[in-house]
């Protein structure tokens, strides 16, 4: 067999096999452990969370009702506070990583606070993350991407 026909065979070998498979996070308590470390607790209500991870990347999108301390204290202390013009710019379109889901909404309601962070990314070496959050009703929007 000549190198031409081993590199076909190998070619089609590849594309048979995929050069990786897409996984979703089992449910949304998952998604919640493989973000934070821990299992989603009593303070935490209506958790909705949606996870893709391919290869060495992930990105996670959070929603759920915590009271303020609680979210700041599963947060730590890389994140810094936008604008709300900031914060709707660098999520819009390209800002997040698609498809976001239905329920993604983190301008919906009064959201006043709006935070960032290029070190918050579970097990990754970089990424990024973006949190709304509403004083009124206590909803937290969380997005987190990370990549080896």
């Amino acid at each position: 067999m000549n190198a031409m026909s081993k590199a076909a065979i190998a070619g089609l070998a590849l594309l048979l096999s995929g050069c990786g498979d897409l996984e979703e996070y089992g449910s949304p308590g998952d998604v919640f452990e493989a973000t934070f470390g821990v299992k989603p607790g009593p303070s935490i209500q209506g958790l909705q969370a949606e996870g893709r991870a391919f290869r060495d990347s992930s990105t996670c999108y959070l929603r759920f009702r915590s009271p303020l301390p609680q979210l700041n204290g599963l947060l730590g202390a890389s994140f810094t506070k936008l604008t709300a013009d900031e914060f709707a710019s660098k999520t819009s379109g390209a800002g997040v990583s698609g498809p976001t889901p239905a329920w993604w909404t983190p301008l919906a309601g009064s959201p006043t606070v709006f935070l960032e962070s290029g070190a918050f990314h579970p097990g990754f070496t970089q990424g990024r993350a973006f949190v709304s959050y509403d004083s009124s009703s206590q909803v937290a929007h969380l997005y987190w991407d990370g990549i080896d």
